[in-house]
């Protein structure tokens, strides 16, 4: 995995310096004999273009296949910006200094804002993740809108709970009967006196047990 990775950069690397000598002679060149006026290519530009287009572009398969076998965190993301502004980088050189005493190469600078930001908003949006990913940042709540404040937390007070416990429950069956008893013992009394006749205690004494006072 290591390896493929490396094999991935030195493939950029290549391309960067075939670039730069090619850029040094004036930005095109020509080592087939069919391009007439043009200026042959320096020794080992055609190799080094060959060897890091075709070899970066393996190397960067095998190591997306080694990091997908080992389950490792892939960097892959990273080649789209280091190959843009890479390249960006020497257009913006040679644009601002071009060889000769020409003044700048508007061109190359143009190409070196393109190049620029095609390289450089994949690494801006992806700047928090890479951050996240190498330094030891906190991991803070995000917020729904700029501005929004997040709410106070108040202190917890715990509070013993408190029970009142209900009230006791009458003895409704204990007290009627209680009643009924001393109103019959009060009938008999009465009726014993003779202050009730017979027919008055039944009544009354039905009344009682009817009602259970």
């Amino acid at each position: 995995m290591f390896l493929s990775l490396a094999a991935v950069v030195c493939g950029m690397t290549l391309l960067f310096l075939a670039m730069r000598s090619v850029m040094e002679i004036g930005g095109s060149c020509g080592s087939d004999g069919v391009h007439v006026g043009v200026r042959p290519c320096p020794d080992g530009v055609p190799l080094a273009l060959f060897g890091g287009v075709f070899g970066g572009v393996i190397a960067l398969f095998v190591y997306l296949g080694a990091v997908s076998k080992y389950g490792a965190t892939s960097w892959v993301w990273l080649a789209w910006p280091a190959l843009f502004l890479a390249l960006g980088w020497n257009f913006l050189e040679f644009g601002l200094d071009p060889p000769g005493d020409h003044g700048p190469a508007w061109g190359w600078l143009v190409c070196a804002v393109v190049f620029g930001a095609m390289g450089g908003a994949p690494l801006v949006a992806f700047a928090k993740p890479l951050a996240r990913a190498i330094l030891p940042l906190p991991n803070r709540p995000e917020y729904p809108y700029p501005g929004y404040e997040r709410p106070r937390k108040e202190p917890v007070v715990l509070v013993e709970p408190t029970y009142d416990p209900p009230p006791p429950a009458r003895e409704h069956g204990a007290s009627s009967r209680s009643a009924v008893v001393a109103s019959l013992e009060r009938l008999s009394a009465l009726h014993g006196s003779g202050a009730l006749t017979d027919e008055e205690f039944r009544a009354a004494k039905e009344r009682v047990l009817e009602e259970g006072v």
